[in-house]
């Protein structure tokens, strides 16, 4: 109720400084339809003061949090928490662009009458419906991108420099051909 109630407020800003110099930042947060708020009154020669008129709300964390919060719990290394493509899709190097996943169409899933895949990771509802927006977690792309660095540069070592023996050879090829 609190982050909902962040979404719908302005939020005030307000350094006050007293005669002894020190000073605070005091911070408020105003309901819209709250006639009494007038900001001017908070201007002073010691008070000084910004008003946010609109709080855009993030949903900030790993993709596991974000998965979680989002009524993904236990899908963050299946599905996309953005669209609806599963690990195995989006692994694909011409992989093509997912359905975008958003709060409401997450909710047509969420149905007694749909299990397993069909439910497209939806297995709950999302915590905090009203914050519509999920930020990328940084930190998993970059540690993404190493680890894919990292496999490319194993599998060149494996196929290039590494030297195997006839049947350790012919058995890469049929478990090759059987994940094909």
């Amino acid at each position: 109720a609190d982050m909902e109630r962040i979404s719908k407020s302005k939020v005030v800003l307000r350094h006050e400084q007293d005669d002894d110099v020190t000073s605070d930042v005091v911070v408020e947060l105003v309901q819209e339809d709250d006639v009494d708020f007038q900001f001017p009154e908070f201007v002073s020669e010691h008070n000084t003061g910004h008003v946010i008129d609109f709080v855009d709300m993030f949903n900030v964390g790993d993709i596991k949090w974000l998965a979680m919060i989002l009524g993904m719990n236990g899908m963050a290394s299946i599905w996309c928490i953005y669209c609806y493509l599963r690990k195995h899709q989006w692994n694909l190097q011409d992989h093509p662009l997912g359905a975008e996943r958003t709060i409401e169409n997450m909710m047509d899933y969420l149905v007694d009458t749909l299990t397993g895949a069909d439910r497209m990771g939806v297995v709950g509802k999302a915590w905090w419906p009203f914050i519509k927006k999920c930020a990328i977690p940084l930190l998993h792309i970059i540690i993404g991108l190493f680890n894919d660095i990292d496999d490319h540069f194993l599998r060149r070592i494996e196929v290039d420099f590494a030297i195997k023996p006839e049947k350790e050879l012919e058995a890469i090829a049929k478990l090759e051909a059987v994940v094909s």
